[in-house]
């Protein structure tokens, strides 16, 4: 029965990394699976291998060294190295390490791996007395069952801070077959032999065949460890599984700068049949004409033909004058429903962002919020404040509102309330993508008849200059 948890968790630690391969969390789970399957395969290295070929072979001393010596190697991959991947592969899920603080925080973490090796015997516990057992694993239980508790812990608040609905229940599945195993090793493996209960972990063998198989059915129906079944990825760091073409991006920023174009070219026709034609506005609304078509431009320079992932290029900008383009860019839609726009708080904001790519995002934005409003009644106000570790930029409008069981599929690509057919539900999906790749939160509170409130989070790393932003506790 061991040697088929072994081989179990080898399968599961191979068919992840096959499936995914590149995203980082997955590498550490296949990494736990992996050197948890060597520390189980050493148990049956030692009770029937080595047992089977003493009783059975009349082998030299030198030979049974070895075997011996393989055995404690194999065991100790599994305490020293298996809690450190452990709890790596929490932080990863949860996404919260900031990527230029990556390589020092993982090097630092591995520290009491290292003074594992290097302070404790590498010797077969077989070989050891129960009192010598229970010592060497009080030691361990100093880092090692922290760390897996910790790493339990940060699937669970990954699972607990997501927003998304999709990603949100992969999240709960993947939690769900993963924090019971782990959180059980660090009681069974570790607290419980430095308490003196030495066989308590053999339990695993009955747990690991039950997760295996539940793995495999939320694998095959939903998606589980950044995999799906039938040949399908999960994407770990993203929400979008239909966007992964640029070219779908470029469709809907096309659609939108386009109804843009065709409203400001009907104004300049107004204007320019009118007895005496109005040069000013035919000129305002060349310019709009002009930004769009630039918009278009950079967006057309930014993706690659069937590129998978969006490329942020963050630069130091003034977030007042970023919302100040994009309203520039639709104003002619909200004059037409006569929708008044207001923005304070933003004067002197210096934030590291995309700056095509977060027009793009308040395109959307503004637009699906103009839409939602009355003519003649609507207002649209754009705020900023500070959050405890973030800047907010608030996006308020009093139209219709969302119902709440639209509000849970609103981030899903394709989906769309609005029944015209050029609206391909694409925006959300594509501003949740961006602000993500940010490091930001994207959030949208909302209920029928009550408007909409759009709050985009920047973590505070990337917040250059914030002056006289109120604090919001």
């Amino acid at each position: 029965m061991i040697i088929i948890v072994a081989l179990l968790l080898w399968l599961l630690g191979t068919i992840i990394i096959v499936k995914d391969y590149k995203t980082e969390s997955t590498r550490w789970c296949a990494a736990v699976t992996f050197v948890t399957g060597l520390a189980t395969f050493s148990t049956f290295w030692h009770e029937n291998i080595i047992e089977f070929l003493v009783n059975n072979y009349h082998i030299s001393d030198s030979v049974i060294k070895i075997m011996w010596t393989t055995d404690a190697i194999m065991t100790n991959i599994g305490h020293n190295i298996g809690p450190y991947f452990i709890l790596m592969y929490g932080l990863s899920f949860a996404n919260i390490v900031p990527k230029n603080r990556k390589i020092q925080l993982y090097l630092l973490l591995a520290i009491p791996s290292l003074l594992s090796w290097i302070l404790l015997p590498v010797e077969s516990n077989y070989l050891r007395s129960p009192h010598e057992v229970m010592m060497h694993f009080r030691y361990l239980s100093i880092w090692a069952a922290p760390y897996m508790f910790v790493g339990a812990f940060f699937l669970i608040y990954s699972y607990v801070k997501e927003k998304s609905p999709p990603v949100k229940k992969y999240k709960l599945l993947t939690t769900l077959v993963a924090a019971p195993l782990i959180s059980y090793a660090a009681v069974a493996n570790v607290i419980a032999r430095a308490l003196g209960i030495d066989n308590a972990w053999r339990f695993f063998i009955i747990l690991m065949p039950i997760q295996f198989l539940g793995f495999l059915y939320f694998a095959a129906n939903y998606g589980v460890m950044g995999v799906k079944l039938k040949f399908e990825k999960l994407r770990l760091d993203s929400t979008i599984k239909a966007i992964t073409s640029g070219t779908r991006i470029l469709n809907h920023t096309i659609k939108n700068e386009v109804n843009v174009i065709s409203i400001c070219c009907d104004n300049a026709k107004m204007s320019i049949n009118k007895e005496n034609i109005d040069i000013d506005d035919v000129n305002k609304n060349l310019e709009i004409i002009s930004s769009a078509a630039t918009h278009l431009h950079e967006m057309v320079k930014r993706i690659r033909e069937q590129m998978e992932d969006i490329i942020i290029d963050e630069k130091e900008n003034n977030l007042g004058v970023i919302v100040k383009s994009s309203i520039d860019v639709i104003k002619p839609i909200a004059d037409r429903k006569d929708v008044k726009i207001f923005m304070c708080h933003l004067n002197d904001v210096i934030i590291k962002c995309d700056e095509v790519h977060f027009i793009e995002v308040l395109n959307n934005i503004f637009k699906n919020a103009i839409e939602a409003i009355e003519p003649g009644i609507g207002e649209l106000k754009i705020d900023c404040f500070k959050g405890k570790k973030e800047l907010c930029l608030s996006i308020t409008d009093n139209g219709h509102g969302i119902s709440k069981e639209d509000l849970s599929h609103i981030f899903e690509p394709f989906f769309t309330t609005k029944k015209h057919t050029l609206n391909f539900g694409l925006g959300l999906s594509y501003c949740y993508n961006v602000i993500t790749k940010h490091g930001g939160t994207l959030d949208i509170q909302s209920g029928e008849g009550v408007g909409t409130r759009v709050l985009i989070g920047f973590p505070d790393q990337k917040v250059i200059l914030s002056p006289g932003i109120a604090e919001v506790i």
